[in-house]
This record gives C-alpha cells, sequence and structure tokens, in this order.
C-alpha cells in the first residue's frame, strides 16, 4: 500500500483531492508500474500509513497521503515546542528587525522553527536560523538544492513537501496546513492589509494552537490589532511567547 500512495503522490503532483479520488475509485495501476516506482525518486518518503509519519497531522484538513523529504524525519515527531514566525511579504525595517531578534532568541530556547520559501518576514527567519532546530516546508521537493544553495548559512534539520516535483497548481494555504499541523504555535510578526497572514492565524485556531500577535502601530494599516482583538494572545518579547507555550 505504500507504493500506491506514492505512485498517485507523484501522478498528481501531491494533490490531496485527485489522490483521494484515486484511491476511492480505486483507479488501477499497472504491476510494472508500481514495481519500480520508488526508483523514481532520490529522496525519503513517509506515507499516512507509517508509524513514523507525524502524529500531529493526522487531524489536520486534508492531511497529506505522502511527505517527501530529505533530512532527520524525527525531528517531526520529537518532543521539542515548534513555532512559526509568520508576517507579510514586505515588512518594514521594524518587521525585520524584530524577525531577526525573535528567530535568534527562540532558538536559544530549544524550540524549533517552521518555516516556508515565502519571502519578507519568512524570509528574513531563514536566513538567521543557522544551525538551528528547524522544519522547512516547500511547495515540491526538488526545490530544495535551489533553497539549501541560496541560504548556505543555513542548515535545515529536515526539508518536507507533499509533492515531488510540478506543484505550479499548489497554493501557499496549502502550506500553511501542514505548518498548522506541526507547530504549537504561530507568532506574527507584523501584517499588511493585503497579505496571507489571517490564513495561517484562521488554521490555527481551527486546529488549537496558539497565535501571538505583536502589537501594531494605529497609524499604520494592518491586521494585528484585529488579530488581538479576536483573541491572539498580544506579545511583546519571547519570554511572552516561551511562557504560554
Amino acid at each position: 500500500m505504500r507504493q500506491v500512495l506514492l505512485f498517485f503522490a507523484l501522478k498528481y503532483d501531491g494533490d490531496w483531492l485527485k489522490i483521494y479520488q484515486a484511491l476511492e475509485t480505486k483507479e488501477k495501476i499497472a504491476y510494472e508500474d508500481l514495481i519500480d516506482i520508488e526508483t523514481k525518486i532520490t529522496c525519503h518518503y513517509v506515507t499516512i500509513i507509517d508509524s513514523e509519519y507525524p502524529k500531529s497531522l493526522c487531524n489536520i484538513y486534508r492531511p497529506p497521503f505522502v511527505l517527501f523529504y530529505v533530512g532527520n524525519l524525527a525531528v517531526l515527531n520529537d518532543q521539542r515546542h515548534k513555532l512559526a514566525i509568520c508576517g507579510t511579504t514586505v515588512p518594514n525595517k521594524r518587521g525585520l528587525v524584530t524577525a531577526k531578534m525573535l528567530t535568534k532568541k527562540i532558538l536559544k530556547r530549544k524550540i524549533t522553527l517552521i518555516v516556508t520559501s515565502e519571502a519578507g518576514i519568512n524570509e528574513c527567519v531563514v536566513k538567521n536560523l543557522g544551525n538551528g532546530s528547524s522544519i522547512l516546508i516547500l511547495k515540491n521537493l526538488n526545490d530544495y538544492k535551489q533553497i539549501t544553495k541560496q541560504y548556505p548559512n543555513t542548515k535545515f534539520q529536515i526539508i518536507i513537501s507533499e509533492a515531488y516535483q510540478n506543484s505550479v497548481n499548489k497554493s501557499q494555504y496549502e502550506l500553511y496546513r501542514i505548518m498548522s499541523g506541526l507547530m504549537d504555535g504561530v507568532v506574527i510578526v507584523q501584517s499588511t492589509l493585503d497579505d496571507e497572514t489571517h490564513r495561517i492565524v484562521t488554521l490555527a485556531k481551527h486546529d488549537g494552537k496558539e497565535v501571538f500577535c505583536f502589537p501594531a502601530q494605529i497609524t499604520v494599516a494592518n491586521k494585528n490589532n484585529g488579530f488581538i482583538k479576536n483573541g491572539a494572545q498580544l506579545v511583546e518579547n519571547v519570554d511572552d511567547i516561551c511562557g504560554k507555550l
């Protein structure tokens, strides 16, 4: 069954609905296509039926049938707290300084940070990870070599994706749902009215995860203050965050 899941994950580029429909309709697979399916990839993979599959993903919206990965799979299931630091893709200097400070101080607390390849606040976090414990979620795993070359001073403990390649239609929301499943909480550093921070906040609330927000200036259009009004925890430093995990 592992090979069947791998076959459909490759055939449908990690598209959850198409994989589900293939399984539901018992789509036929030629024996010769299945027998050597593992030779089609150059990375590791774990399926939803494996004991090593991250327990934290089992109850999220559309848990990935297959995760392709490079690195240490145990990081996904270890007992360390896991956080995401998110925000706008067009931060100002204050946002970048805050993100850099948070990254370094959180890693010193032996907390794992979850990131994507998104620009802005996320990119600032990635640049400052160093050798700290981190999980990188990509739209497709084939991008990982390019990403590691782009950030030579960052060593990701594991890089994961539910698509091996050709995931041109995969949205940031689909990455966020995996991020939300793995994390204990998300820290919103800075936001703008037209960014996607509301998506990770909505997922976090749905999954019962903590939402931390830095307050924003009332003269600047943002979502942070609205998040706080709607139940996110107002934080001003790392102690505020770690004390509530």
